[in-house]
């Protein structure tokens, strides 16, 4: 039918100019989509990023192998959002502009060992970590027994055990500054303590007391207490010792946390943390006073601090963002070289010519690292002497042999004597070695 096939030529004919039309308006109305995109996207680009701090002309240390030099940072909300040349940031963010005129920018600092608490305390009261000589060490001694009133403690830190020989200054040195005063120094290496008359007296401290498990009570020729304490021995007088207060440990630990910000660090591993430590370290946390990161091995072997109970361990806590972690736990295995308390396979050559001490017998040891390493607690040594490391590192591969790997990154803080034997053996296990400076020669 002729009338029909000209009808259906001319519907597909509108029904093609209809779609020509209706795309020709749908392209138009994309191509205003697409330059009113273009519009705000140029528009936005004329201004520049609000951000909160921008550090300028400062020799930045990127520690990125291939660009490890900047000028400039970009900072919002506590975190770095551009790097680059001053001019480039100046150009591309807005926000309050800190000039360092080249001065260098560094990430923070980790503190691998530290005591926070212990450390501010120390520094709370009279500190002698600056003095080096014996006569100068006295002379602050005697200042700070004159700023005292009759009867007051005086108690006081830092003091160089090297000072004297054998690291074994007599009391008769402090009775002379003040006979009737109570004095109790704490050496710089935490081991040893100084005590006077008045103060071993007041503690019960004389010939006949013997000496306390994992601890040395230094004596003269007639076996007279010499005025020295190593180790448990310390906590004879420590235990009557005023009591530290909430508010002295609060104090103590802002006043640590301070000194950290002051050498650029931001975070700490606090090696040998009692529960009332952590207790400060949570309440200045919850007081947004902390802005430090810390891991806390709490003090679970540790024969002169108060010791924590496993349960003050949280390894939940180990991969958290909490700025406070008690995922950790510390054991000491010896004491230190100086009082002849390290652990030693080869005996002194002067002294008494022993081995040092063991702080818990082998097989203790052992049986509780294999626990802990189950439950998955990080552990940190302090093992000192070459018998000390290597018990610790025995402990250890026994727990490897008997629990599932972890990477749980245990370490061996100080390491003071290594046996060359065991040198393979940190790596093999796993083990972090814990160097500090301040133990680098024997």
């Amino acid at each position: 039918m002729p009338g029909t096939h000209q009808a259906s030529k001319f519907d597909q004919s509108t029904r093609g100019g209809a779609l020509k039309l209706l795309w020709f308006r749908m392209n138009l109305h994309f191509k205003r989509m697409i330059l009113c995109l273009l519009i705000i996207n140029l528009a936005s680009c004329g201004g520049r990023e609000p951000v909160d701090l921008l550090i300028v002309n400062a020799s930045v240390y990127t520690v990125d192998g291939d660009k490890p030099w900047a000028q400039a940072l970009a900072i919002r909300d506590g975190l770095i959002v551009a790097v680059g040349a001053s001019d480039a940031l100046i150009r591309d963010y807005e926000g309050e502009q800190l000039d360092l005129q080249g001065q260098m920018v560094l990430p923070g600092f980790h503190d691998s060992h530290s005591h926070l608490v212990y450390g501010g305390l120390e520094l709370m009261r009279c500190d002698l970590s600056a003095e080096s000589t014996v006569e100068d060490l006295l002379q602050t001694i005697a200042a700070c027994d004159d700023a005292l009133a009759a009867g007051e403690w005086l108690i006081a830190g830092g003091w160089d055990l090297s000072l004297f020989e054998s690291t074994n200054p007599s009391k008769s040195l402090l009775d002379d500054i003040n006979p009737k005063r109570r004095m109790f120094i704490r050496g710089a290496d935490g081991h040893s303590a100084w005590a006077s008359s008045a103060a071993l007296d007041y503690a019960g401290i004389a010939a006949e007391t013997p000496n306390p498990s994992d601890g040395i009570i230094e004596r003269d020729a007639s076996a007279e207490p010499r005025g020295v304490l190593r180790e448990s021995a310390m906590m004879l007088v420590e235990k009557v010792l005023p009591a530290v207060t909430v508010e002295d440990r609060l104090k103590a630990a802002r006043i640590s946390v301070a000194l950290a910000h002051s050498m650029g660090i931001t975070s700490v591993i606090d090696a040998a943390t009692t529960e009332s430590d952590a207790k400060a370290f949570d309440a200045l946390d919850a007081d947004a006073a902390l802005n430090l990161r810390l891991v806390l091995a709490m003090s679970l072997i540790a024969p002169f601090f108060d010791q924590a109970p496993l349960s003050s361990v949280k390894v939940s806590e180990r991969y958290s963002d909490q700025n406070v972690r008690r995922s950790s736990a510390k054991i000491f295995i010896d004491g230190v070289l100086e009082g002849e308390t390290a652990a030693l396979l080869s005996p002194y050559l002067v002294g008494n010519h022993g081995h040092g001490m063991l702080i818990t017998p082998a097989s203790a040891l052992t049986e509780q690292v294999v626990a802990l390493d189950a439950a998955g607690v990080q552990l940190m040594f302090h093992a000192i002497g070459d018998a000390g490391v290597r018990l610790a590192l025995d402990a250890l591969e026994a727990a490897r042999e008997a629990n599932p790997a972890q990477d749980l990154r245990h370490h061996i803080s100080h390491l003071q004597l290594v046996d060359p034997e065991d040198h393979p053996r940190f790596e093999a296990l796993g083990v972090v070695a814990n160097f500090q400076a301040l133990w680098a020669f024997p």
